[in-house]
């Protein structure tokens, strides 16, 4: 169980909390902890929420807001796998380099707690042991993984000089409400959006890519357990330990929808792994979380909340 008490006392920063991940964690956070903020180009529009709608590359504005909080969630990206790819430079500049100025006020202001976001899905790169367990050789195959990795081995260098009490949470592919339907946020998003256009899906390779998809209450859930997390791990799989190929998903969701949708294949991309589950047990041992939600259930609640915000957006 997470400890409401503790958080209670929290005052909690959300660096991208107006994104998809950003909005469940502030929906979830703000009525259990002291103060929720959000800092991020856009406002939440979440009850309880002070939204401080500004860039994250605002450095006198991030000072200011890291300063006044307790515990720090980063979950900015500026980049997917596929964009990080077409510009390496501009990828490490905006995430690699903002996250180090980032540890280094929570350095300075004696934060109490920093979280990071990371990408179970990409820092492992090919690995031979499924599922992957957070030891396994990190060997990322496109820039994307490995600027993630490079930010965690910077929280762990300010761990370790600076005694930043951080937590490492490496997802795997979440979905869920909010997720944005009209961009490349994910297979999940971007199928639900082409069956309810009635648009052809189109997918890279033969559609067998094997993929871990967690429902975002899950990782709301497991976000929420960090807070409060003492021990001494750091680095920490999100998964649900359950492969799911491209093309299941694609059936999964025209029973779920009651439609049929034509799949287009084209050639597989140098970027993807084929294969990418992950090994949750030290989660379960130390956070006293695991995955609770099926990939049917999941994908339910994700079309219905797509239908209804599609539906109040006529």
């Amino acid at each position: 169980m997470t400890d409401c008490t503790e958080i209670s006392k929290s005052k909690v920063l959300v660096l991208g909390g107006s994104g998809f991940i950003g909005k469940n964690l502030c929906q979830k956070l703000v009525s259990i902890a002291e103060s929720v903020t959000s800092l991020s180009l856009s406002a939440t529009n979440i009850d309880g929420v002070t939204d401080v709608c500004a860039s994250y590359f605002n450095n006198q504005v991030l000072e200011h807001e890291v300063s006044r909080h307790d515990i720090i969630i980063h979950l900015v990206s500026t980049s997917v796998p596929s964009s990080a790819d077409c510009n390496v430079v501009q990828d490490a500049q905006d995430n690699l380099i903002q996250t180090i100025k980032v540890l280094d006020i929570c350095a300075t202001q004696k934060v109490k707690k920093f979280i990071f976001i990371s990408s179970g899905g990409t820092v492992y790169g090919h690995s031979p042991t499924q599922p992957i367990k957070e030891g396994a050789d990190k060997k990322p195959i496109n820039a994307y993984g490995t600027c993630k990795l490079a930010i965690e081995n910077y929280i762990d260098y300010y761990s370790r000089v600076y005694s930043l009490d951080s937590v490492i949470l490496r997802v795997a592919n979440p979905y869920g409400p909010f997720q944005t339907t009209n961009k490349a946020q994910g297979a999940v998003a971007h199928f639900i959006n082409r069956i309810l256009a009635s648009e052809n899906i189109n997918i890279w390779g033969d559609g067998e890519l094997i993929r871990d998809y967690v429902y975002i209450d899950d990782v709301v859930d497991a976000i929420s357990k960090s807070i409060v997390y003492s021990g001494e791990s750091r680095v920490f799989n999100i998964g649900s330990g359950i492969g799911t190929s491209l093309n299941q998903l694609v059936l999964i969701l025209e029973r779920l929808s009651g439609s049929s949708v034509n799949t287009l294949y084209s050639n597989s991309r140098k970027i993807d792994v084929s294969y990418n589950v992950l090994n949750c047990d030290l989660a379960k041992r130390e956070l006293n979380w695991e995955a609770k939600t099926s990939l049917s259930v999941g994908l339910e609640k994700t079309l219905e909340s797509v239908k209804s915000e599609k539906s109040h957006s006529i």
